[in-house]
Order: structure tokens, then C-alpha cells, then sequence
């Protein structure tokens, strides 16, 4: 099933060019890969949309769906461990498979990176019409703002709970969470009330000074359920860890159960608990 690629613009590296060459197509309801089988490589969605999901005990929970663009499987490649999630595509799908030894030994090469996120981010780009100005990870490699929306199970929302008086004046209720990305921000104007729209939390700017118009991201990166700082001025705070694009890292990885989040420095009133449930 696989067969060269034809890229508009293909890298000086021989190495390089051997690593992404192999295309590999799967048909709708086609497992790619199963929880806790080994990593063969990493996919990079050419077309089409692909599941993925967790086991528990009452069967599989879909936590995310990936779409053209998207990178699968490079954290488990990296780490050699066992791929933490089920992987299975939605649709037919075109994928480019790096195999794991290749992509290894040609990580590490700066144009190597540089060809996998470009040649991502156009692939993004192209199916998101007017898609918004490239955001920087924390290798500072140019990427497009997440533009996938994946659905949560309906059992196991996340519910982002205010954890200062000032954010429990502003929300009477944990806000739940049904849909990826999520977007904590702050109101342009007069509004004095917080209010909860479909993909973003907006918070009325008198109380909020660290609170920048778009602060901080709810998302699924590398397969993990995550918090990303949109390269706010005065940082993000996940159970501990700063985040800033000024830092070493402006994402985390968020954990089963409760995780502390705070827009801004340690004495930021912007706090809130976020629970992850099912996982």
C-alpha cells in the first residue's frame, strides 16, 4: 500500500527525503494502532480523520479526533514506550508513514523537524480557511493554531471549577467542558459577567489585569490531554509547572483527576481546579 510522495518541496537531505517518502492509506473503522502495542512510527494525516480513544473497563472512551495536519504517534516513537491510546480511522485516510529507526535518526537533524511541522502546518492551513497567524510550540518551530474540534465523551466531561472568590463571583457554576480545543480569555469592552460560549470561557477584563485576550488552551497534543499558554504576558500555571513562550515550555500535560490552573503569577486570583474525568 505504500508508494512515493510527490512534496511541492522536498528537503537537500537524502536521509530526509528517504524518511518521508512512504505513504500508507487506511480505510473508515481501520485500527492504526491498538493501546499498548509497540510505536513502528509516526503518521502524519495527509487526508481524512482519525479517532482516538482509551480503554477502560467499560470499553473504549473517544477523547480526541485528529484531522489532516495532525501528527500520531511521535511522543510513543520518541519515548519507546507503549502507545498510551487506541488510534482507528473515522474516515478513509491517507497517511505518511516515517518509520520509527528513520525518524529517530533523523529527528535530531534541525531540516528534518523542520519539513515534518512545515509540511504539517501547510496541510492545516489548506483545509482551514482563513486560518489565524502561526503560534510558536515550546521548540519555537512555527505551527498553526489547533483548529480541530474533538468531542469529549458526554460521560466524562472536564469541568473547569473557579478556585478563588474572585472567579467564584464570576461563575456561580463549573463550567463543562464538551469539546477541544477550550480557550480561556479575556472580554474586549464594558462586560461585567463571565460567559461560557461554546469553545471559550470569557472573563470580563476589570479584576482580570494578568489576564491576556487569549490566555491559555484546553487541547490534545501528542495524543495527551493538555494546557498550552497562547503566549500570554504574564504566563500560565499548571499544577505547579510555569508556562510561558518565554520559558523552557508553554505546554503541559494535564492528569487524571483535579489539576490547578492559574492565568498569571503565583498571586494571580485567576484560579481554577480542572477535572478530568476517565481517564
Amino acid at each position: 500500500m505504500a508508494k512515493p510522495v510527490d512534496m511541492a518541496e522536498k528537503p537537500n537531505s537524502g536521509e530526509a527525503r528517504e524518511t518521508l517518502r512512504s505513504e500508507t492509506a487506511f480505510e473508515k473503522g481501520e485500527v492504526i494502532y491498538l493501546q499498548g502495542s509497540d510505536p513502528d512510527g509516526v503518521y502524519l494525516i495527509l487526508e481524512g480523520e482519525i479517532d482516538i480513544s482509551l480503554g477502560e473497563k467499560d470499553g473504549n472512551v473517544k477523547i480526541a479526533r485528529l484531522v489532516t495536519g495532525d501528527l500520531l504517534g511521535e511522543i510513543s516513537a520518541i519515548e519507546n514506550k507503549p502507545h498510551s491510546v487506541t488510534a482507528q480511522a473515522a474516515s478513509v485516510c491517507r497517511t505518511l508513514f516515517i518509520p520509527r529507526d528513520a525518524f529517530m535518526r533523523s529527528f535530531s537533524d534541525p531540516l528534518v523537524r523542520k519539513v515534518v511541522h512545515t509540511l504539517a502546518a501547510r496541510l492545516r492551513i489548506s483545509v482551514a480557511s482563513g486560518a489565524a497567524r502561526p503560534e510558536e510550540d515550546r521548540a519555537d518551530i512555527p505551527l498553526p493554531k489547533t483548529v480541530y474540534m474533538p468531542k469529549l465523551d458526554p460521560k466524562n466531561p472536564l469541568q473547569l471549577v473557579p478556585a478563588s472568590p474572585p472567579m467564584q463571583d464570576l461563575l456561580e457554576a463549573p463550567v463543562r467542558i464538551d469539546s477541544l480545543p477550550f480557550r480561556v480569555c479575556r472580554q474586549t469592552g464594558k462586560a461585567k459577567a463571565a460567559k461560557a460560549m461554546g469553545d471559550r470561557l470569557l472573563l470580563p477584563a476589570k479584576g482580570t489585569v494578568e489576564l491576556a485576550n487569549e490566555h491559555f488552551e484546553i487541547l490534545v497534543r501528542d495524543e495527551r490531554l493538555s494546557v498550552r499558554d497562547l503566549g500570554s504576558a504574564h504566563g500560565t500555571i499548571v499544577n505547579g509547572e510555569k508556562l510561558s513562550r518565554f520559558s523552557s515550555s508553554s505546554i503541559a500535560r494535564l492528569r487524571p483527576g483535579r489539576n490547578e490552573l492559574v492565568a498569571g503569577g503565583p498571586d494571580s486570583p485567576i484560579r481554577f481546579t480542572l477535572i478530568v474525568q476517565g481517564l
